[in-house]
């Protein structure tokens, strides 16, 4: 691209990946005159990414440093899916959550509500949708295990519950108390939530703090849409 007899070039080469290499070059040649050109590299093509910009010296314009420093985005073929809906470019932004202290920091989110105290989890924890367990504070989410007081007073009854099957009454509870239902009553409440996004080959990046301590389970997990 460049005679090496009559030109000394600057050149910068930034890997894009798939097969695709950007090339910008800044140019003195022997005619007085400064260049910049920039291309991009695909197979056996390369493809000019904008105009052939020349200064001379006798000219006041000066060279735009900052726009030869920043990266030209180009779109990258992408195999990712978000919401059942293909993605037409690589390493793009398709979900971010700040967790915002507005009026419903929780709209991205649904709350799963049902014990786990039978198989296959064997869990001692009902998950509810309660403030105590679950909250939004200084921008973080907070997910609390609480103790639960269930009893003849206060049946453990899931109003809200999120568990469909058969044996919902197991898992949801009784609004009557019956004294058998005892042993399907769980010692602790907690929280689990589950995002209403739905990603395929896709690049997932969590910050979180985990607990540690007995009988704890905490988890960050990507699921199949058909167990959610």
């Amino acid at each position: 691209m460049l005679d090496p007899i009559i030109v000394h070039p600057w050149a910068i080469r930034e890997n894009l990946g798939n097969n695709s290499i950007k090339i910008t070059a800044v140019v003195e040649t022997n005619q007085n005159e400064t260049m910049i050109e920039s291309y991009r590299y695909l197979g056996e093509t390369f493809v000019r990414t904008g105009p052939l910009q020349k200064f001379l010296p006798s000219t006041e314009e000066s060279i735009n440093c900052e726009n030869l420093r920043s990266s030209t985005r180009y779109c990258l073929p992408s195999i990712s899916h978000h919401r059942g809906k293909p993605v037409n470019c690589s390493g793009r932004l398709l979900f971010s959550e700040s967790f915002g202290d507005g009026e419903n920091p929780l709209h991205n989110w649904k709350h799963v509500v049902q014990s786990q105290l039978l198989e296959p989890h064997y869990e001692g924890v009902a998950f509810v949708n309660r403030r105590a367990n679950s909250y939004v504070e200084n921008n973080m989410l907070h997910l609390k295990v609480t103790k639960a007081n269930y009893g003849s007073k206060n049946p453990f009854y899931l109003e809200n519950c999120t568990y469909t099957k058969r044996d919902s009454n197991q898992r949801c509870g009784e609004k009557k108390y019956r004294l058998p239902f005892r042993k399907f009553m769980p010692p602790y409440d907690s929280a689990k939530l589950t995002s209403h996004e739905a990603f395929k080959y896709c690049r997932i990046d969590i910050e979180a703090k985990m607990p540690i301590g007995d009988f704890l389970f905490p988890g960050n997990l990507q699921l199949s849409d058909c167990t959610t």
